[in-house]
């Protein structure tokens, strides 16, 4: 069962905000911490898409469920501190 983020996230100290365009408005958004294993990387979209592809393709027959690669998959994600 997921995490319910609420319970898991933690405000930024110092308090982080980022500003975006939302619906035709400014909107100035608190930034929050998530542990990395309560992150679900989707290797199907951005820039890995094309790989994924590729690796379906040249492996047919194969089940091939990134939800499985979670832990090969965060090598492939990049954090500031």
């Amino acid at each position: 069962m997921p995490a319910n983020l609420l319970h898991v996230a933690e405000k930024t100290k110092p308090l982080r905000v980022e500003r975006h365009w939302i619906k035709d408005e400014k909107r100035d958004l608190e930034v929050y911490r998530i542990p990395l294993e309560h992150l679900y990387f989707n290797i199907e979209n951005g820039r890995y898409a094309d790989r994924m592809i590729r690796l379906r393709q040249d492996n047919k027959g194969v089940q091939i469920d990134s939800r499985q690669e979670k832990r090969r998959a965060q090598g492939y994600l990049s954090f500031c501190c």
